[in-house]
């Protein structure tokens, strides 16, 4: 992923702090860098940009430049961040170093268990869809469903929380629960988006297993 859950952000804020690093938190949303600036007493790196950036490409390459002179750079697969790890002859650390796919998956529930409700309910959403994805292949059938619908609730308008739930439920034989989680879906797009094609509903004629992976 380009960027990081913000369950996973905090955790290796924590992390880094905890081994005596100062950090400077790169992103876009002003209000979760706010929240994480609150949280940790860090440094956020549009803070840092000077008045005579007056254009969105001279606080981008400001901004690129300020990482490439950090000591760690820690990102998701960000061609920002790789940028400025060329630009500092440094390479650049997927977060997924810090913490393998289980622990991951353990933080982001735990923290969620407690923040989901003061997070925007989208980044909730991915927080609880990362929980899933990230440890898929070791996480029990009754735990990955309850993930996946949390996804959901909190986001109802992505209809990939859906489809990988309900490819979920076939693949354990769960036909019924399966079906019922597709008649929900088509049942909730039809009334939100009245008169709108969707393309998402290829998905239901196509060769899911292969062309969409959803088996993964």
């Amino acid at each position: 992923y380009k960027g990081m859950t913000l369950p996973i952000a905090k955790a290796a804020i924590q992390r880094l702090q905890s081994a005596g690093l100062g950090v400077v938190i790169f992103g876009q949303d002003r209000d979760v860098l706010e929240y994480l600036k609150r949280e940790f007493g860090a440094m956020l790196a549009m803070d840092l940009v000077p008045d005579s950036c007056t254009t969105d490409t001279q606080r981008a390459m400001f901004e690129i430049v300020l990482m490439s002179r950090a000591q760690r750079i820690i990102a998701g697969s960000s061609g920002f961040a790789k940028i400025a790890g060329w630009i500092g002859g440094s390479e650049v650390e997927l977060h997924t170093r810090l913490f393998p796919g289980a622990e991951q998956a353990s933080l982001s529930a735990r923290d969620l268990e407690d923040n989901a409700g003061c997070y925007h309910p989208l980044q909730a959403a991915f927080g609880y869809w990362y929980a899933y994805f990230v440890a898929r292949k070791d996480t029990p059938y009754e735990r990955a469903v309850a993930l996946l619908e949390k996804a959901r609730e909190y986001d109802r308008d992505n209809q990939l929380y859906s489809f990988v739930l309900a490819a979920l439920h076939f693949r354990h034989g769960f036909a019924d629960r399966a079906e019922r989680v597709l008649e929900d879906l088509v049942t909730h797009e039809l009334a939100v988006h009245v008169g709108v094609r969707l393309p998402g509903f290829d998905v239901l004629s196509a060769k899911t297993f292969d062309k969409y992976n959803l088996d993964e």
